[in-house]
């Protein structure tokens, strides 16, 4: 018996060349898609995020990044403090340069159910001239956004595969 193994990968090639034709195809309606779930992303962070914050909410963008993705960011130079609702503060860089965020911090507030573990982040105290910081309460808008909207997405992206493939030989169920 011999010692080696045979891969026939005339399927795969044929597969790779239909896969290409479908995403050429379905491109224009995926990128539709797209753009509307970011739109309905950001309308609901900006609902989310409105009863704590007044200058967030008109800073909430959904653009597209290519034919195949979409961001919703929030702040910019006049709001700085969007991020840190969202993410809590820096801990500094990962290997690829980018920020890593301390998401987990918590603090011991009083809210309407009394003493609570909260989502905070950390910012110094205006206009003191001592070092002063003080915790501030979080409210992620973006990720509970994308959470409440997570079947909707799937949904919008399923039906728009299905647009643009009508009259192909690839069926998506």
């Amino acid at each position: 018996m011999p010692d080696y193994f045979r891969i026939n990968t005339d399927g795969f090639n044929k597969l790779a060349r239909d896969l290409k034709k479908a995403a050429d195809r379905s491109g224009p309606e995926v990128l539709k898609g797209l753009v509307a779930i970011g739109e309905a992303h950001a309308e609901l962070a900006k609902e989310i995020v409105k009863p704590h914050s007044s200058s967030i909410p008109p800073t909430i963008k959904a653009h597209p990044l290519t034919t195949r993705s979409v961001a919703v960011e929030a702040g910019d130079e006049s709001v700085p403090l969007a991020v840190l609702y969202e993410k809590g503060n820096s801990k500094g860089k990962n290997k690829n340069g980018s920020l890593k965020f301390d998401s987990r911090r918590k603090a011991s507030k009083y809210t309407s159910r009394g003493l609570q573990s909260v989502l905070v982040f950390r910012h110094p105290v205006f206009g003191r001239d001592d070092v002063a910081w003080q915790d501030e309460r979080r409210y992620p808008f973006i990720t509970v956004a994308h959470r409440r909207l997570a079947k909707q997405t799937v949904e919008t992206l399923r039906k728009a595969w299905v647009r643009g493939l009508e009259g192909s030989d690839i069926h998506v169920e």
